[in-house]
């Protein structure tokens, strides 16, 4: 679920792990195991594969979400990322961590797809992809779902260079060395597109909080 106070924690600024730290967040703590896991499906393990789409579904479709895919248009688009996971297994290195990887190749396939439908900027008003605590109450499932939509409408109003590079850091959680790698663009290109995305989403948020005092207060 996501309130209000879990779209600042997306806003705060989070500091760069030095590279003698790396590994204490995001994927580069993977174990070994799970890097093992393309491997395994490609010796012929029946239920490797299956894991790995198990793993990463919720964060995929988290992903095409939150960069304005359209709901119709997901389930083809998941479908597609893990062929090509499957596809391109044999070029992975299980030295490196996974989920930059399976990152790389979703967001090509967004890329692709954005290019495909000829759009420039994608509006998202479906149904969003978070789902509420079972045990929340009904004001708090209510304020989820419209809190969770509202996000939806500003990232999808963000510059797609932008709105990938937040997703990545701040929604997914990765280091920005990894997502510089994923986007294929400088480290310092990463942490602007970082930086301006927070930019927008907290003056967009200080205007709707703004709003919203004042429904409360008339």
């Amino acid at each position: 679920m996501i309130g209000f106070k879990g779209i600042e924690e997306y806003m705060r600024e989070k500091p760069e792990l030095p590279p003698n730290r790396q590994g204490e967040k995001g994927s580069l703590n993977e174990s070994s195991e799970i890097r093992s896991l393309l491997a395994r499906h490609l010796k012929g393990d029946n239920q490797a594969f299956g894991e790995i789409v198990s793993m990463y579904r919720s964060e995929i479709f988290t992903y095409l979400a939150r960069c304005g895919v359209q709901e119709s248009c997901r389930d083809d688009l998941f479908q597609e990322i893990f062929l090509n996971v499957h596809r391109y297994a044999s070029r992975y290195d299980p030295a490196l961590p996974l989920a930059p990887w399976i990152f790389t190749i979703a967001v090509n396939r967004v890329r692709s797809h954005f290019r495909s439908a000829s759009r420039n900027r994608v509006t998202a008003h479906e149904e969003h992809s978070e789902t509420p605590a079972a045990d929340a109450s009904p004001h708090e499932k209510s304020e989820a779902v419209e809190t969770a939509a509202w996000l939806e409408g500003e990232l999808a109003k963000i510059p797609l260079s932008e709105r990938e590079a937040f997703i990545l850091c701040c929604v997914q959680n990765l280091e920005q060395r990894e997502a510089a790698k994923i986007l294929d663009i400088p480290l310092n290109t990463v942490k602007t597109n970082v930086r301006r995305a927070r930019l927008r989403l907290a003056k967009a948020l200080a205007l709707r909080n703004t709003a919203l005092r004042r429904e409360v207060l008339s």
